[in-house]
C-alpha cells in the first residue's frame, strides 16, 4: 500500500507513520481506514469514476450539503483539503478524497432491534430536516436516472429481448411479477410531490451508529442529489423491516416486520420533520417501489449476464431479484397497515 502513503502526502494533514486497512462494506468506491499506530484518524477513498462520471457535480454537491449537516445530534463529516486547497485530489487520472474519521462507530447490515429502527428513522428525519434550507435545484445529478423506474423498465425490456433462453426460463416467475406490478408503480404521481435533497441510498449499512447504538449520521454521500422522500423512506424500510440479506435464497426467511416499521416512523416523528399531504399519501409506496426497483435492476443484470453488479456465482443477481421482489410483495400486502401507521404518526 505504498502508493496510498504517496496519495496521503498530498493532503493537508500532519506528518505521521500512517497505516491503511481496506474497508470492504462499500461496493462502489475503494475505501481505506487510515491509522496512526492504534488510533484511527481518517477515511481515504478513491472515487469510482466509471459509476460517478460527473465528479465535479459530486464534489460540488458535497461542498454545498456538508455545511448544512451541522447539528449537536448529527456527527459532522468533513472533507480534508489537499495542500493546494482542493476538496479532492486528481492524481494520475484517479480521484481521491480524505475525510475525518468518526471514532467508536459501527454499522449494521441487518437487524431485528427496534431501537436501531427508531434511531435510523430519527437520524434520517434529522438529515432531511437540516437539508430543507438547501435548494434541490442547485444540486447536480451524480448518476442519471438513478431511481427512474420508467428508464429501468426500458433497460429490462431491452435485456429481455436479447436474453438467453435458459435465463428467461430460470427467471420466468420474476418476469411475470414485473409485468403484474409495473403499471401501478409507474403511475406514482411524482409531479405532485415536493422535490427534496435526498441521500438516495439509505440502506441500513449507510447509517453510522455509536457503540451504544445511537445513530450518528448518514455515510456514502455520493448519491446526494434531488429526489423524493419516498426514495429514502423505501430504501430504509427494505433493509429495516426485513432481517434477511438482500440475496437470501430461502425466501421463507424474508419478512415484513410491523414493529420495525412503526419504530422507524416513531423515530422520524421525533426528528420533527414535516411532510405535505401528498408525501404522506404516497409514502407507503416507497416501501414497494424501492425493493421492486432494485430487484428489477438485478433481474436486468442477470438477463444481461451480470454486467453491472459484482457476483460470486452466476445466479446471484437472480437470487437478489427474488429476495427483493418477495419483500416488495410483502410490502404490497402491508399497504393498508403502512397507510394507517403513517397517518397515525404524521397526521395525528
Amino acid at each position: 500500500m505504498e502508493n496510498l502513503k504517496e496519495i496521503l502526502s498530498y493532503f493537508e494533514i500532519p506528518n505521521g507513520a500512517y497505516e491503511f486497512e481496506i474497508i470492504s462494506n462499500g461496493l462502489i468506491n475503494d475505501t481505506f481506514l487510515v491509522r496512526e499506530g492504534t488510533i484511527s484518524t481518517y477515511i481515504l477513498q478513491k472515487i469510482n469514476t466509471s459509476v460517478f462520471k460527473n465528479v465535479n457535480g459530486l464534489v460540488n454537491n458535497l461542498s454545498s450539503v456538508l455545511p448544512l449537516l451541522r447539528h449537536a445530534a448529527y456527527a459532522e463529516i468533513r472533507l480534508i483539503k489537499t495542500k493546494k486547497g482542493e476538496p479532492v485530489l486528481d492524481h494520475q487520472k484517479e480521484i481521491w478524497r480524505l475525510m475525518n474519521y468518526i471514532p467508536e462507530c459501527q454499522v449494521f447490515n441487518t437487524t431485528r432491534d427496534v431501537h436501531i429502527a427508531f434511531e435510523t428513522g430519527k437520524i434520517l428525519g434529522l438529515f432531511h430536516k437540516l437539508l430543507t434550507i438547501g435548494q434541490p435545484k442547485d444540486l447536480e445529478i451524480t448518476i442519471e436516472d438513478f431511481h427512474n423506474l420508467a428508464y429501468r423498465y426500458e433497460q429490462f425490456l431491452e435485456a429481455y429481448e436479447q436474453a438467453k433462453a435458459d435465463h428467461l426460463k430460470n427467471a420466468h416467475r420474476e418476469i411475470d411479477f414485473v409485468k403484474r406490478n409495473i403499471a401501478e408503480l409507474l403511475s406514482i404521481e411524482f409531479d405532485k410531490l415536493p422535490l427534496r435533497i435526498c441521500h438516495n441510498d439509505t440502506k441500513l449499512n449507510n447509517v453510522l451508529f455509536s457503540e451504544n447504538r445511537k445513530a450518528l449520521c448518514l455515510i456514502d454521500l455520493d448519491t446526494i442529489m434531488p429526489g423524493y422522500f419516498l426514495y429514502d423512506f423505501g430504501d430504509a424500510i427494505r433493509t429495516l423491516a426485513n432481517p434477511a440479506a438482500e440475496d437470501e435464497r430461502d425466501l421463507s426467511l424474508i419478512s415484513f416486520d410491523p414493529l420495525m416499521f412503526s419504530a422507524f416512523l416513531k423515530g422520524i416523528q421525533q426528528s420533527g420533520l414535516e411532510f405535505t399531504l401528498s408525501e404522506m399519501d404516497s409514502m407507503h409506496l416507497g416501501a414497494v417501489l424501492m425493493p421492486f426497483l432494485h430487484g428489477l435492476r438485478a433481474l436486468t443484470d442477470y438477463l444481461e449476464n451480470n454486467k453491472y453488479y459484482k457476483v460470486s456465482y452466476e445466479t446471484q443477481n437472480l437470487d437478489r431479484c427474488r429476495s427483493l421482489f418477495r419483500f416488495a410483495e410483502l410490502a404490497l400486502d402491508h399497504s393498508d397497515f403502512m397507510k394507517k401507521e403513517i397517518k397515525k404518526y404524521f397526521q395525528g
